[in-house]
Parts: structure tokens; sequence; C-alpha cells
């Protein structure tokens, strides 16, 4: 189930807002775009959606209109979703790529748009400290200074 709500998070929330913000005849918000930068996606575009009506489009929409889509860069690796976070701060979960100390982390939590940022510091395994661990090792620990439910998951955001 964690990987599940991992994968919909960020992109999920984002379409739902887009949605909402239709229905109350707001303009689009371009920061959704961020969001959906934050996880692996191909390129966008409007698809067929406006198809033969470009020339009746704001001039800020027209460049969803190339086959190419924009140019998004993923700012963010999948590192995890929490299983359980111990009283002392701890939480647990399957590594999924390369975590270092010093890394920039994102927390994003179930059912909330809102994220909170940390960085990341020493990662326990097998009852040792690990200034570095690679993904696909299985469980492991890493103190979060803020309380983290479960399901919630984690990004290591990717340095240019």
């Amino acid at each position: 189930m964690c990987a599940v709500l991992a994968i919909q998070h960020p992109s999920q929330n984002s379409y739902r807002k887009a949605l909402d913000d239709i229905v109350l005849h707001k303009p689009f918000d371009r920061a959704l775009i961020g969001e959906l930068d934050k996880v692996a996606s191909r390129k966008y575009f409007s698809g067929f959606l406006t198809r033969g009506r470009e020339e009746t489009l704001p001039e800020e929409e027209r460049d969803f209109q190339n086959y190419d889509g924009n140019t998004r860069y993923q700012s963010h690796y999948y590192a995890g979703c929490v299983k359980r976070q111990d009283a002392d701060g701890v939480a647990w979960f399957e590594l999924k790529t390369r975590v270092e100390e010093g890394d920039s982390l994102e927390v994003f939590f179930p059912g909330q748009f809102d994220s909170r940022w940390f960085t990341a510091g020493q990662l326990m395994r097998g009852g040792t400290m690990h200034s570095v661990l690679s993904g696909g090792i299985g469980e492991v620990g890493m103190y979060i200074p803020f309380a983290v439910p479960e399901h919630a998951f984690l990004a290591r955001q990717i340095k240019h």
C-alpha cells in the first residue's frame, strides 16, 4: 500500500487541486507543474484536448501545444515509504535510492498537499550507523526531527 500512495502523492493532489480550481473558475496555478516535476513522468502537453483550438488559447497556455511537451526535469528521487516512527524520532522505511548524510529530503504526508523538508542524518541498518546507503538493501532507519505518520513518503532532492 505504501508504494501506491507514494506514487500517487504529489501528482494525485496536484491534479485534484487543478480540477477543484476549474470548478471554482480559478486560473491554472502553474506552481502545480513544479509539484508534478518531483516525480518521474513524461513531458507535458495537452494531447488531443485542445487540438484545432490552439489559436483560441491564451498566450501563456500555447507552450503546452508542442508535440514534444515542455522540457521538465525530475527534481526528486523516491527514497521510501515510512512504515513506522519510534518515540525517539527514528523513522523506518524500505530504502529505494541512494541517501547520504546531508542530502535534502522532502516528506510528503498522506492526504495533504503540503510537505516538509529536513536534512538527512546518519542511516541505521542492522544495528550499524552509516553515512551513506544505496537503495534496494531493505529496511533502514533515520532520525526525522518531526512526527511522520505511516505511509508518508520520502523523496531525495536531486543535486544539479
